[in-house]
Formats: C-alpha cells, sequence, structure tokens
C-alpha cells in the first residue's frame, strides 16, 4: 500500500507525500506546524532561509519556521512573526524600545523614518533615539522626548536657545 497525504522521515530529512502518493518538489506546503518548504530534492530545507511572496522565513533543523524572535541574516535582523514571516513596513516593540522593520524584511540603522506622527530617528543599533540632538550629514534636528523630530518650537542646545522651524 502506497503512503498518500503523509510526512514521512528517511535518513535524508523530512519530505511529503501527496494524495498521488508520489513526494512533493520544489513547493510551499501547510500543514498543522506551519509552513514548510520542500525543495527540489523532495526533502524539508533546513537551517536556512528562504524567501516567500509575503517576506523572508528562516528554517530550523527540522524544517519549520522559527517563529517570534530576532533572526540575523547576513549582517542585517529581521524579525520572525507568529507565522514565521518576517514582519515588514512596521515598527516593532521589543525589551530593547522600538525599531523599524523596512519594506526588505530588515531592521532599518541610522535612519529617518517616518510614520503617521511624524519623523523619528533610528541610531546605528535600530532603536528610536530620544531626547537628544542628531546630526544626519544635512544639518542638525532635536528628536524629543516621544522620538520625534521637534518642529516649531525652541530648544536649547549647548550655547543657547535655538528656534526649530518645520
Amino acid at each position: 500500500m502506497r503512503l498518500k497525504n503523509a510526512w514521512q522521515k528517511d535518513s535524508i530529512g523530512w519530505c511529503y507525500v501527496g494524495a498521488d502518493g508520489y513526494m512533493y518538489a520544489d513547493t510551499w506546503h501547510y500543514d498543522s506546524v506551519g509552513l514548510c518548504y520542500i525543495g527540489a530534492n523532495g526533502y524539508c530545507i533546513t537551517n536556512q532561509w528562504k524567501q516567500h511572496p509575503n517576506g523572508w522565513i528562516y528554517f530550523n533543523a527540522n524544517g519549520n519556521p522559527v517563529k517570534n524572535t530576532w533572526k540575523l541574516k547576513g549582517s542585517d535582523w529581521l524579525y520572525l512573526g507568529t507565522d514565521g514571516i518576517a514582519l515588514r513596513n512596521q515598527w516593532k516593540n521589543d525589551s530593547k524600545g522600538w525599531c523599524s522593520l523596512g519594506s526588505d524584511c530588515i531592521m532599518m540603522t541610522s535612519a529617518w523614518v517616518p510614520d503617521s506622527r511624524g519623523l523619528c530617528w533610528v541610531d546605528e543599533s535600530g532603536y528610536i533615539v530620544y531626547s537628544r540632538w542628531i546630526h544626519d550629514g544635512i544639518g542638525w534636528r532635536y528628536v524629543d522626548a516621544n522620538g520625534y523630530v521637534l518642529k516649531n518650537a525652541w530648544q536649547k542646545d549647548s550655547i543657547g536657545w535655538v528656534y526649530l522651524q518645520d
């Protein structure tokens, strides 16, 4: 009797056998654990990144997506969400503070990041800075206690008071 609609593990790894009794290959597959990617050889990929249409996913040694954590991809940090897909175009708050994930899913660093309330600066570690002067190569701006660029207001610097225009 041929195995159907089931996972099978052998000495190489995990594979999925479909309703026709043949191994899946080079495809995405959802199951009760979540999403997996079955490579061209018919086995789930392990310990590697894979680009999904919705973002990057990292698969662990069992071929399962890593979820709800930060993961280093090369020299860039990505946050893997509840489904294992890296978050994109959104803010993430963790134990260190607020950071922004770009359209490429990568944590933004040393950059101005706009949101619906204004403009924020994320430093080289990727987190919003508060209550300090920022020099970005173009000029000086002050980021207030809420993390937003101060506009149309007075702010004291090391010499005296400065009016910051919009």
